[in-house]
């Protein structure tokens, strides 16, 4: 514990005694505010930031996250094949891997 203290204080510039009555006060913090307090696991914390940024990323503010794997892969793979013929770029890769559908 003292290598980390002693590199925080390296990194940071904060001063030992400052280090330790600013980790006490968040402590504190912490401990009395406990309901302020949110903890989220990383899957949890990327869902809010888009959340928040749906507007601006073009989403249905009523937008779900799929995490079945299969239903994931289904649905890309119908959203694609829809796309074939309507996207030039598309079209032209499918043709170039598989040959022109008549």
């Amino acid at each position: 514990m003292r290598d980390l203290m002693k590199d925080f204080v390296t990194s940071t510039g904060i001063k030992k005694p400052e280090l330790i009555n600013k980790s006490s006060k968040a402590y504190k913090n912490i401990i009395h505010q406990y309901g302020d307090f949110n903890i989220l696991t990383i899957d949890k914390f990327v869902h809010r930031i888009i959340r928040s940024f749906a507007r601006e990323l073009d989403l249905s503010l009523s937008f779900e996250i799929e995490t079945d794997i299969d239903t994931f892969l289904q649905r890309s793979i119908g959203v694609l094949l829809n796309n074939i013929g309507a996207d030039e770029e598309l079209t032209r890769v499918f043709n170039s891997i598989f040959g022109t559908i008549d």
